[in-house]
């Protein structure tokens, strides 16, 4: 039977009289969230189809509006809480605004949500139309909410007693709702009341025009029905309560208010708790975790009685207004006593003031975002790109009874007994059998170890400076785990809460754990795409713990990752420092070239493991640390994190009971994919030591595997024994290990066993087979290498295609369209640059380059060019991403590869397998010939194609080829002869190049070198050989110096963040491209400002506000993007030269931004502010100092911050009144300043850097106080 004590849904209409504005739309907002209403029913919004603002709220998720297309006198909007289980199906609305309706399931129960707003005349015949669509398009029961502008009963709904329309209308509008069977809901709760929605002032008339209408099987469930008062718009709002049938109340979570910590005077009171507390209840009979438990406990009821203080003042005074408010509303209904009225007005007025300073604080906070932010990469700006999908609740699921369940609580169960059944894996086996297995297997692995001393480094105790290197490498504004304290309370008493931190962690042990609180986890459940979201594994669990458990994990982590490369073999790429998937990607294209080769019979596997993470088996893992020679005191460290922890699953707003947990690594922990990781090792040995597992055998070793953490990739031969093997060991380590592999989805790629083969393993062996391609690491894999641009480039262009698309309906700025390059399609491009670095043809950078071109310019003519734009900031350039370029600085990382690193990665030594030389050597061979050998692998074609194409005009080296080593030099021939001139190969531990036989522009002497290695036999004849070689090249030329480029391939080791600086390294090695707008700004300043100039002038431009819009606004001032008169008369020789504001000089630039006379008062007021608020001398008849922040006479830029703000505010105005007759005003310069501050108070504060505010801002406070 359904449970009826269920949540309480409230139903919202109101006519907001248009909410164009951002204050009072913000306002409206916070009304609809503080009525608790789920279903808001807005008339009268005003917004024009093609004008209509992005709306993103938090708690209202789904939004659904009908607009006009031409005028903004109707429109309708409709919101749906993210906490109402409601699952959308279908909607319809009008062409003109006027309604909207939506169809859906409300838990397990359909329903129709109807949103209208009548005309004011020919209501009847409109409302006979609107209800023949609703009946048509509406399914089970109908919630009808809106403005009929009709009074149904004007006895009591009219404080005139009359109609507004004729009885006979009336009659029929009541017939027309009966014959769908709708109940005024306010009327059914309150029978006898008398209430209005709407006080005409024309007419003096109070009437309720405003209704919700239900259908009549659901009256029942409404159990209340009131109406506001008409503070903010000219009608009151109508909200009714209702019981959704099978759901349950949403719990409070408590978590830490963030404002709080960036009020100085809270803020300190805060600590002075925190300091009390630490004191009283600090005594040797107190433990350590005691101490930090009681802190968090006792401090959290402190913060709790402060936030409310804090709230109850606000709200108090606005509370008294509403109560006078409402008590004046019921007297001037009942009397309509003109001085009451007044009163009433005098008071709304006082309290739409005050909800407008609350608003307006609210509103400038969200504007801070922008301000900072706004355009540039992060994670505010990412959440705007992606297509965040509606955060709607679970309607449905299915119990492991298969019975389909629709009340929360049902859900919340059916989950909590999933996750207990996969986080309780154990519970058949008995441990002592199981342990003696385990230490067997774990054995036989033959793990790596620590050595004694590296396993007493990691088991030292904590120290001060690991804690709060941790605490400030927390990452801001993630969410807390269940004790509600987020990063930023550790951050703000980080000198307070370390100390206590490091005793805490350092009294870990066997014996004292973590309190049981401390180790609970709450589960957020998020649907994956595409699986049936009535079954629960069909989401994936996002799991929250407390912030100190982090630290302890990340410290523990940080110990151990530093020895991971020792300890794990290089067939695992995942979770290792200094290690990467691409490295995998590359192994397997070799292997599968080899295999076709040298005709190996072979296949690739690909194993798809279930919930690895959730699985591992703690007695696993704890062998597993022992096999690697970790400490007792580690160990126990490690455990304690796994000594009963248990999570809640939060499902639709209310945590599902307890979850028990006695399997897997914990979700949320930093130190969870190390450990996993190490548990994966064991598995890998085994492969690898296995004799009945046959992999593909190259001249250097036996390739069996490749990993990246769970993502498990085979290279088998003689399948028929290797496969049964395989599996035998997979089912021998999931059954000591708990790792399942599903074989359904495990994958065999065939690589060149014959068909009759083929078919006889597919009918052995529980795999599927590949028809073309398998999917690894992103990356699609085939036979048929020549396909993989086909496979893998090709539909990237289609995404990024359909990702721009998606982008073209935001409103981004021009900046925002390159950070959007930058951010959400670079990443994409780079992944597949490395991952494949094959050759590529010249049309899909053009393709690539054409799309990304005709985003950043919305589809017009570019105004600058891309060789401008791809400069960096400082050369007056945006740093757009040059896709070309990236690509070889692909195939450059790569070069460095083969030459830097002194223990050469797996796939260099596989790749080197396709030459008889050195891969180094090839880059100063003869291109055609070696391009031909290399031809038969397609990486090391395209690198080596890559370099020759480009080795000069990048000026990566030139001829002669210094670097040439002696010996396998396909160049000197002499050097090819095996033994020939080993004796002269390497001089001083370096290997020797045929530069190393010249000194001074001459042929070093046969007795300089027997000085370096001693006689030889051979010497005369061998120094002759070298000797020819070089004098037939010109000695001369030989000496010339190295390139950076050469200077880095023969460093000591690999340079850190190779692809960035081998890209930045390309593009200082071309020619500065002309700057068109320098030349302009010298011909228009009748002066040639220098270079050295032009980068002061540059850099400044780039660090004048941290505000993303500011940039560039000025960006496009010094580039001279506007459009004046001047340059459209270029353009368009019959538009006219004249400046649109004066009409009687030329429209240059420094004309329309300085010298224009109507302009002249408006740059006068504001220099003169600027020179008495900052004691700076800046005059209108410098106009390269006003518009370009350089004083040309010294070559001194602007540098002070506060001259900086008050002058780009200044510039900033005139582009909003471009081509407008009127000039800027001095008063929207003050506006606009003030604005800017606001944004630096509240940013510099989020910072924590409020003195850095003041100094910069106090002259500006001063001088406004003074006006």
């Amino acid at each position: 039977m359904a449970d009826q004590s269920n949540m309480n849904c409230y139903v919202l209409s109101y006519n907001v009289n248009g909410i164009n504005e951002p204050v009072k739309r913000a306002q409206i907002m916070r009304e609809c969230i503080k009525s608790k209403a789920m279903i808001v029913m807005l008339q009268e919004t005003h917004f024009k189809q093609k004008h209509t603002p992005n709306i993103v709220l938090k708690s209202y998720p789904q939004v659904y509006m009908s607009n006009n297309p031409t005028k903004k006198a109707t429109g309708v909007l409709t919101l749906i809480h993210k906490d109402l289980p409601f699952k959308y199906i279908d909607s319809l609305s009008d062409n003109e605004g006027r309604y909207l309706l939506i169809k859906g399931k409300l838990v397990d129960q359909m329903c129709t949500f109807a949103n209208v707003y009548v005309p004011n005349s020919g209501q009847i015949s409109y409302l006979r139309q609107f209800m023949k669509i609703l009946e048509n398009f509406s399914k089970g029961s109908i919630i009808l909410g809106g403005d009929f502008n009709m009074t149904l009963n004007p006895l009591v709904d009219s404080s005139s007693k009359k109609s507004n329309i004729s009885y006979k209308s009336l009659k029929e509008a009541k017939t027309i709702l009966a014959e769908l069977q709708l109940i005024d809901v306010w009327r059914a709760i309150n029978p006898k009341k008398r209430d209005y929605t709407h006080f005409s002032k024309t007419f003096t008339v109070y009437s309720r025009i405003d209704y919700i209408f239900t259908s009549q099987r659901w009256l029942h469930l409404f159990n209340s029905a009131d109406i506001g008062n008409s503070h903010i718009s000219d009608h009151a709002p109508v909200k009714i309560g209702f019981r959704i049938p099978q759901t349950s109340k949403h719990e409070y979570n408590w978590r830490l208010n963030d404002s709080l910590l960036h009020i100085d005077s809270t803020r300190k009171e805060i600590q002075s708790i925190i300091s009390q507390i630490i004191q009283n209840n600090s005594s040797a009979d107190t433990s350590p975790a005691t101490l930090w438990e009681t802190l968090k406990c006792v401090l959290r009821g402190h913060l709790i009685a402060i936030s409310s203080n804090l709230k109850k003042e606000k709200n108090q005074t606005i509370s008294t207004l509403i109560s006078k408010i409402t008590s004046l509303e019921q007297v001037h209904k009942e009397t309509l006593a003109q001085n009451t009225l007044v009163t009433l007005e005098s008071t709304r007025l006082q309290l739409r003031n005050l909800l407008n300073e609350k608003i307006r604080k609210s509103y400038v906070r969200s504007k801070q975002r922008f301000y900072e932010l706004g355009d540039k990469c992060n994670k505010h700006f990412a959440q705007i790109l992606k297509r965040v999908q509606p955060l709607t609740q679970i309607t449905a699921i299915k119990n492991q009874k298969n019975e389909t369940l629709h009340d929360t609580k049902g859900i919340a169960t059916a989950f909590q007994e999933y996750y207990q059944s996969l986080y309780n894996l154990n519970s058949n086996k008995t441990p002592s059998d199981n342990k003696d297995k385990i230490d067997k297997f774990i054995k036989e692995a033959d793990l790596k170890r620590l050595t004694s001393e590296q396993s007493q480094q990691i088991d030292a105790p904590f120290t001060i400076s690991e804690i709060e290197k941790c605490i400030d490498s927390l990452p801001p504004g993630k969410s807390p785990g269940p004790d509600g304290y987020p990063a930023i309370f550790y951050k703000a008493y980080k000198s307070t809460l370390s100390p206590l931190l490091l005793s805490y962690f350092n009294s870990i042990s066997k014996t004292n754990g973590f309190y049981p609180q401390a180790q609970e986890a709450h589960i957020t459940i998020i649907p994956k795409q595409g699986k049936d979201p009535q079954l629960c594994p069909s989401y994936r669990p996002i799991s929250l713990i407390n912030i100190d458990l982090k630290i302890y994990a990340k410290i523990i982590g940080n110990r151990i990752k530093e020895y991971l490369p020792e300890l794990i073999h290089t067939d695992q790429a995942g979770f290792i420092p200094g290690r990467e998937g691409k490295e995998n990607t590359s192994k397997v294209i070799s292997l599968i070239k080899y295999a076709q080769k040298r005709h190996i019979t072979s296949l690739i596997l690909t194993t798809d493991a279930e919930k690895a993470f959730d699985r591992v088996s703690w007695d696993f893992l704890d062998g597993t640390l022992a096999g690697i020679g970790l400490g007792q005191i580690s160990r126990q460290r490690i455990l304690a994190l796994y000594d009963n922890p248990s999570a809640r699953i939060k499902v639709n707003g209310i945590l599902s009971p307890k979850v028990q947990i006695f399997n897997g690594t914990r979700q949320g922990c930093p130190l969870s994919p190390t450990l996993f990781v190490l548990v994966m090792e064991t598995l890998l040995a085994h492969i690898r030591n296995n004799p009945d597992i046959s992999g593909i055998i190259t001249s250097s070793k036996e390739y069996k595997c490749a990993a990246f953490a769970d993502d498990l990739l085979l290279f088998i031969t003689k399948p028929i024994i290797s496969l049964p093997n395989v599996i035998a060991l997979m089912k021998n380590f999931g059954d000591l290990s708990n790792f399942k592999v599903n074989y359904s989805k495990s994958e065999i790629l065939n690589i060149n066993i014959p068909k009759t083969v083929a078919s006889n393993l597919k009918q052995l062996f529980p795999f599927k087979w590949a028809e073309t391609n398998i999917k690894y690491l992103g990356v699609k894999l085939q036979p048929d290498l020549d396909k993989l641009y086909q496979d893998n480039y090709l539909p990237l262009i289609s995404t990024l295609q359909k990702t721009i698309g998606h982008w073209d309906k935001l409103q981004l700025s021009w900046f925002g369209r390159i950070q959007a390059t930058k951010m959400m399609i670079m990443p994409k491009i780079q992944y597949l640059f490395q991952a494949l670095p094959i050759h590529l043809p010249q049309s899909f950078f053009t393709t690539i380059k054409s799309m990304i071109s005709r985003f950043i310019w919305a589809g017009k003519n570019p105004r600058l060019k891309h060789a401008q734009l791809t400069l960096p900031k400082e050369k007056g350039g945006r740093s757009l991403p040059d896709i070309y370029l990236y690509y070889i600085s692909t195939h450059l990382v790569r070069i460095l590869a083969w030459t830097l690193e002194k223990t050469k990665k797996e796939w260099c030594i596989l790749e080197q397998q396709f030459l008889s030389f050195p891969l180094e050597n090839a880059l100063w061979s003869e291109e055609g010939p070696t391009l031909r050998t290399a031809k038969q692998h397609p990486l090391i074609y395209a690198t080596l194609r890559a370099w020759h194409k480009n080795k000069e005009t990048y000026k990566l080296t030139s001829t002669p080829y210094v670097l040439q080593p002696l010996t396998s030099n396909p160049n000197f021939t002499p050097g090819l002869e095996k033994g020939s001139f080993d004796r002269w190969a390497s001089w001083e531990n370096q290997p020797t190049r045929l530069k190393d036989f010249l000194k001074d522009n001459r042929i070093i002497t046969l007795a300089e070198i027997q000085k370096k290695g001693g006689p030889h036999p051979r010497d005369i004849w061998n120094y002759n050989q070298i000797y020819h070689f070089l004098q037939a090249n010109k000695p001369q030329r030989w000496n010339r110096p190295l390139t950076p480029w050469e200077q880095i391939m023969i460093g000591p080791k690999m340079i850190n963040k190779p692809l960035s600086k081998a890209y930045r390294y390309l593009l200082n090695a071309m020619p500065l491209p002309p700057r068109a707008f320098c030349k302009a700004w010298d011909k228009e300043l009748a002066t040639e400002i220098s270079e050295e100039t032009w980068d002061r002038i540059l850099s400044t431009m780039h660090k004048t506000s941290r505000a993303s819009r500011t940039n560039e606004s000025i960006f496009k001032l010094v580039t001279r993007w506007h459009y004046t008169p001047a340059k459209l008369s270029r353009m368009y020789p019959n538009s006219s030269d004249l400046c649109w504001r004066c009409n009687s000089h030329r429209g240059t630039h420094t004309h329309i931004w300085l010298t224009c006379p109507k302009i002249q008062q408006y740059w006068l007021d504001i220099l003169g502010a600027i020179n008495h608020i900052t004691k700076f001398n800046l005059d209108i008849g410098d106009p390269a100092l006003i518009l370009l922040n350089v004083r040309l006479r010294s070559n001194a830029t602007i540098s002070d911050p506060l001259t900086l703000h008050l002058l780009q505010s200044a510039k900033s105005i005139i582009p909003r009144k471009w081509k407008s007759i009127d000039p800027p005003l001095f008063t929207e310069w003050l506006a606009n300043t003030e604005d800017i501050r606001q944004m630096e108070e509240i940013t510099f504060m989020i910072h924590n850097k409020s003195h850095h505010y003041r100094k910069i801002w106090t002259p500006w406070i001063d001088y406004l106080r003074s006006l």
